[in-house]
């Protein structure tokens, strides 16, 4: 961990952030990109570019110094402001993309590279979690469906004794029920006879 990023944790979180964000090329894509003919044709420090640009991508943030952090803040200011940018003359024939797209591409933000987006992933992510636990339902339900199964195959009588304490419980509300009834029509009957 750098003395700058000890004092300027805050910042360096959100530069970097935001940096990772707008670069949507891995190292290895930047190397091989700095090699192609059509590199050349945008930027006018080329090298300087793609390797300060691949150095951020490389880097912890813990890592970063001050001067990491300004070139960050370079790499965001210029990419937000060539996103920007519609439109534009293709090059030439070996290179039939615009400037801006090469030279975005010199820091590390290819515009064709399809990119998933949080929400997409976060879909994806609810319905494992809902088809998992729809999945960890039926194997319950089933679980169950079978213990019950088992229990009435070892015990035949369990099944009649359920019954039974099922038959009592309706016996008892109809008595109770029935001594109420009689309960107020014995009070019906008192008030008449006054």
């Amino acid at each position: 961990m750098t003395r700058f990023y000890k004092y300027n944790k805050k910042l360096v979180d959100e530069r970097y952030k935001k940096v990772q964000r707008l670069m949507n090329m891995s190292v290895e894509e930047a190397k091989e990109w700095k090699k192609h003919p059509c590199s050349k044709t945008a930027s006018i420090k080329r090298i300087e570019v793609i390797n300060r640009a691949i150095r951020i991508r490389r880097k912890n943030k813990e890592d970063w110094t001050s001067t990491d952090y300004r070139d960050a803040g370079k790499i965001i200011s210029y990419i937000s402001r060539a996103l920007g940018i519609e439109g534009g003359k293709s090059v030439s024939k070996d290179c039939p993309e615009t400037t801006n797209y090469y030279a975005l591409k010199n820091w590390l933000r290819d515009i064709k590279k399809k990119r998933r987006s949080k929400m997409a992933t976060a879909k994806k992510k609810t319905a494992k979690r809902k088809t998992a636990k729809r999945k960890t339902a039926k194997k319950k339900t089933t679980k169950r469906k079978v213990a019950k199964r088992k229990t009435a195959k070892r015990n035949p009588k369990r099944k009649s004794t359920k019954k039974k304490v099922a038959k009592r419980k309706t016996a008892k509300r109809k008595t109770t029920k029935r001594k109420t009834a009689k309960r107020k029509t014995t009070k019906r009957k008192t008030t008449r006879r006054r």
